[in-house]
């Protein structure tokens, strides 16, 4: 009976959505470790074109799809205006996070503490961040019609404008219509 219960769990689990996730993130590596490679040399000299052409279409892809998936996995907390699970599973460990790596920078002497601010993520927390500010505003948002497109009026007018926007907020325009798109 038991191994019954183990394989319907598992059929229930969407595999296509763990092997995105993993495909993804190892996009993500893969884009850093290009973007750090060739930030040490000169690119027209050392690199053939199929190393820039993979780094552009990395990053032309990787984040859109990943904002998809996460708002596919946030229908319900959005649906139901779950602003407690928001709190408690994304922006509780994003404020953790956050202050760790500021800590951790801090004692390294790269950041001073006066630089920190939580509107402002630090390298990789924008994603949390990001996520935790579509969930907790979706729900207000999505009632109103047209919403998809008026957030890729404004995440074209973001990008084509070029705001300076404080923190993570050129971001979140950015890349909200993919996450209301998934």
């Amino acid at each position: 009976m038991t191994d019954l219960n183990a394989q319907t769990s598992y059929q229930e689990k969407d595999c296509w959505f763990d092997n995105a996730k993993a495909f993804l993130i190892i996009s993500v590596i893969l884009g850093h470790f290009l973007s750090t490679v060739m930030s040490f040399a000169s690119f027209e000299t050392t690199f053939p074109k199929w190393v820039y052409v993979i780094y552009k279409t990395i990053y032309i892809f990787h984040m859109p799809v990943f904002m998809a998936i996460s708002g596919r996995f946030s229908k319900r907390r959005v649906d139901s205006n779950d602003y407690v699970s928001v709190i408690k599973k994304v922006i509780v460990p994003y404020i953790i996070a956050d202050t760790l790596l500021m800590l951790f920078f801090c004692a390294l002497g790269y950041h001073s503490i006066s630089d920190f601010s939580y509107l402002n993520p630090m390298y990789g927390m924008w994603y949390l961040f990001t996520i935790a500010f579509y969930q907790l505003i979706s729900p207000y948002i999505v009632k109103y019609r047209f919403t998809f497109f008026v957030a890729i009026i404004v995440a074209i007018a973001a990008n084509f404008f070029k705001f300076n926007l404080y923190g993570g907020f050129q971001r979140i325009l950015t890349f909200y219509p993919f996450f209301l798109l998934g």
